[in-house]
């Protein structure tokens, strides 16, 4: 959105934001806020302030009319909508306020009952184009087939209307049968072609599209339509692009982001094509609204007491219970949750029939890592930290040849692709399938997985990548999936039902209630089963421990799946109801779900009820008797109970210690042989004749491929050339790769005799190799020692010739002056005696010459010889 001019208002932060683009009396516009696929509360106070700034924004600068929208997804998939059936996110829609919604796939998620009561509950308006036929539409009070908006300009010259559409997704794989109570999805396409038509005839500027389709879909409606923008939702990322002309905006999912659109019309004479000004925000950039994070926070407390609430029980099949390693064995962890998921997307299915034959998930996924107690069983918490929440159970269909072999692909080294299995799928000692579903593999059928997003990825798995990439119209829609926690809170609240209606002796669903076992159920004997009838008998048939805090979040949901089935009153169901709803649960897979051992669960409710009461009244000795007898008798059971259970897990663990040690040497065994048919081509190819020097060792051992296989082999790399000497046998100063990799399996294993006899062996001749290095040091010492003597007398008589060779130079440099002096004295005399006659008096004596001080003789002796020169001159004369 762009504008040269701007203008400055107040906002909820307290400061001022600058407006794009300048105001005008003339222009006209409508401004939209738009989020889509939200499946958190936690966004909706912080898009509050965002919607009231953008309003008032809008409104100081041209006058114009700000509305907001949610392009479907709302009321699920999440926890929260499996708990409280969309309540919390109506409070917020209503809250914030969302304008207008449109109609998501995840809307069928929830009960079609509870859809219809929260379709009542919204404030604003719901665009419904191409699924007239939902049961809710025809006495709605809040759902259009299209919605006009006129805009006027704050002059009122300039009025345009704009008309508003919404278009859901009708492809059949996104949808069970019978979704939205059997309502008839129109082609988005043809419906599309049709209101645009007919809105432009109601003199609509321009019609806006809102719909809930997949990216390569909106590409289709923006090459076939001529629509200036597309407001679209379904995928979770955000979309910014322009199509032959068509603008396509998605904003992802969750309210983290929002889409701010204005379409505009400068003046009354623009043409009926809007100027397109829009921005993609951070929704948490803006203050949350305190009033609004309130009724948000309220909302989430319903999951507060399901964190503690024992949800199911754990068999002794699944014990130990372990999540331990999941990446690189099979935990029971992971066994007992995806048995749950398969039987969970198989409990609405008839008896003999499946909707998946199997649930696979890859140990990255089942992350808890912990060794449960025997006592634990299965709360909230608990999945929480297993797997989480966001995980979407997806259906994938896959041949049988390619999951006989693809989940041995992901065995070997520990690795986040191993594939964890149901307690259905049954592998032989190579690690293939063999079965599925108790049933032999066929390789020609096509199996239906339960599994998420990351099942066909290719690296841990190839073969089952390979075959999706050959054929990539296998894949399932990814806004397919159901919620996994949701998935198994709702299976785990059913199973507790079946369990009260098998009570009542309904296993065949033909006959009717007896009038007594409606008396046990309606324990208040008002006539109807009230929510607490439901959680006295759950504490009575459920078989838990301790009376748990939320078993209120249970009931409701066996309530709402119950109420399906028939009107209630009061606060309660009828008998009615009950005998629809056992009826309908005693013909699905659900009935099969819960064995007999799991129904016969003795509680002292039940005891007392069939047995200690009646025998009170006849004879209470007998009754004490009775008792007692009993408390003997659990005593010894006990103890033979825990001496079987503590025996079998031993055997258990043993047995699981032995697996995985095998596991173990196949795999370290594959490793080895790579390793040495990788050092024996490296030898073929260089030029040490199939032996490796040092050199080539030290090279090859820091190849990426050789260095993977170490860390497989827990090897430091630090080590590797260390051993080199170890592994060189002969002392050839080579090693080959056998000896090689047969140093590195005896350090893998344990030592023997004549190991530990060879290791002493080369101990010794390394101490003793180590001496004769120790004894030639000490004799190289002394030498050195002499050589530092002589080195030391040859210096100081160095110094004292240096010296004496200075003096030398200075006494030749004195006897050069005087042989200079001399000379000159020579000279004069010459010159004297050439020009001087003899005289009649005798010449006077001359005084001798002046000495430098350096020149004056040691005695009287020693005359200079100009003197001597003279006298012996004067003589002559």
């Amino acid at each position: 959105m762009g504008g040269s001019s701007s203008l400055p208002c107040d906002c909820s932060r307290g400061v001022a934001r600058v407006f794009r683009g300048g105001s005008s009396q003339s222009a006209c516009t409508l401004r939209i806020v738009q989020i889509t696929d939200v499946y958190v509360l936690d966004n909706f106070p912080s898009l509050r302030t965002l919607i009231k700034e953008k309003t008032l924004e809008l409104r100081h600068k041209c006058g114009g009319q700000t509305i907001s929208m949610l392009t479907g997804d709302f009321l699920a998939p999440y926890l929260l909508s499996s708990i409280d059936m969309g309540v919390g996110m109506m409070k917020m829609l209503n809250g914030t306020p969302i304008d207008y919604l449109t109609w998501g796939n995840h809307e069928d998620d929830i009960p079609h009952k509870e859809v219809m009561k929260r379709e009542r509950e919204y404030t604003g308006v719901w665009i419904n184009t191409n699924m007239k036929t939902h049961e809710s539409f025809a006495d709605s009070t809040c759902q259009v087939e299209e919605e006009i908006i006129e805009v006027e300009s704050l002059d009122g010259s300039n009025k345009r209307r704009i008309g508003l559409i919404g278009l859901l997704s009708n492809s059949p794989s996104l949808y069970r049968p019978g979704a939205f109570g059997g309502a008839k999805i129109e082609d988005p396409w043809e419906v599309m072609a049709i209101y645009k038509k007919k809105l432009e005839q109601k003199a609509c500027d321009v019609v806006v599209p809102l719909c809930h389709l997949y990216e390569p879909q909106d590409e289709k409606t923006c090459r076939d339509f001529d629509f200036p923008v597309v407001l679209s939702g379904h995928d979770h990322h955000v979309v910014d692009r322009l199509v032959e002309g068509t603008r396509l905006l998605k904003p992802g999912q969750d309210g983290i982001k929002a889409v701010i659109l204005d379409l505009s019309w400068p003046t009354a004479s623009s043409n009926r094509t809007p100027v397109i000004e829009y921005e993609i925000v951070n929704v948490a950039d803006w203050p949350p609204d305190e009033a609004l994070k309130k009724v948000a926070e309220d909302s989430y407390k319903v999951l507060d007491p399901l964190r503690r609430t024992e949800l199911t029980q754990v068999s002794a099949s699944y014990r130990p219970l372990s999540s331990v390693q999941a990446r690189g064995q099979r935990v029971s962890m992971g066994t007992f949750l995806l048995s749950r998921i398969r039987d969970a997307m198989n409990m609405d299915m008839p008896l003999g029939e499946r909707y998946v034959d199997c649930a696979l998930l890859k140990g990255g996924n089942i992350r808890g890592g912990r060794e449960y107690k025997d006592d634990e069983h299965i709360n909230l918490e608990v999945l929480q930290t297993e797997i989480e929440e966001v995980k979407q159970i997806l259906v994938v269909p896959v041949p049988g040849s390619v999951l006989r072999v693809g989940l041995r692909e992901t065995f070997g080294a520990p690795n986040p692709g191993w594939m964890q299995y149901d307690d259905e799928v049954e592998l032989d000692d190579d690690g293939y399938v063999v079965s599925i579903g108790k049933q032999p593999l066929d390789p020609e059928r096509v199996y239906k997985v339960a599994t998420i997003v990351d099942f066909w990825r290719k690296r841990d798995a190839p073969s089952i990548g390979q075959y999706f990439e050959d054929h990539p119209e296998k894949l399932p829609e990814p806004d397919s999936g159901r919620p996994v926690h949701a998935l198994l809170l709702n299976f785990f609240a059913m199973q507790l039902w079946t369990r009260i209606w098998k009570e009542l002796g309904l296993n065949s669903g033909d006959e009717s209630i007896e009038p007594e076992a409606f008396k046990a159920l309606d324990a208040d004997g008002d006539g109807v089963v009230s929510k607490e009838d439901l959680k006295n008998k759950l504490q009575q048939v459920s078989g838990f421990e301790h009376v748990f805090e939320g078993m209120d979040v249970l009931v409701d949901n066996m309530l709402g799946e119950i109420a399906k089935f028939g009107p209630s009153d009061q606060g309660g169901l009828s008998e009615e109801a009950i005998q629809a709803a056992a009826k309908h649960w005693s013909s699905r897979s659900l009935a099969s779900l819960v064995s007999d051992e799991e129904e016969e669960v003795f509680t002292v409710d039940r005891i007392s009820a069939s047995l200690g009461q009646p025998l009170m009244t006849i004879s209470p000795p007998t009754t004490a008797m009775l008792v007692l007898s009993v408390i003997f008798l659990n005593f010894g059971c006990i103890n033979i109970l825990v001496a079987v259970m503590v025996e079998h897990i031993v055997s258990i663990a043993t047995e699981t210690r032995e697996s995985f040690s095998k596991v173990l040497a196949k795999v370290e065994k594959k490793v080895f042989a790579a390793m040495l048919e990788e050092l024996t081509e490296y030898c073929d190819d260089g030029e040490g004749g199939g032996e490796l020097t040092y050199k080539d060792f030290s090279k090859v051992i820091r190849t990426p491929s050789v260095l993977e296989k170490m860390k497989l082999l827990n090897f430091c790399f630090d080590e590797m050339e260390l051993l080199f000497e170890l592994m060189d046998v002969d002392g050839s100063g080579s090693v080959s790769p056998k000896e090689f990799v047969a140093g590195l399996k005896k350090m893998k294993g344990p030592a023997l005799g004549s190991d530990v006899v060879r290791l002493i062996g080369l101990a010794q001749k390394q101490y003793w190799r180590a001496l004769g290095f120790n004894r030639r040091l000490n004799v190289l010492n002394e030498k050195a020692d002499i050589i530092q003597e002589r080195l030391n007398f040859l210096g100081k008589h160095c110094a004292e010739e240096m010296v004496e060779r200075c003096n030398s130079e200075v006494r030749q440099e004195n006897a050069l002056k005087e042989a200079a002096q001399r000379q000159l004295v020579i000279l004069e005399g010459d010159e004297k005696r050439r020009t001087t006659y003899p005289g009649l008096i005798p010449a006077e004596k001359k005084k001798p010459l002046r000495r430098a001080p350096w020149e004056e003789p040691d005695s009287d002796d020693d005359l200079p010889e100009v003197e001597l020169f003279q006298e012996s001159k004067e003589e002559g004369i």
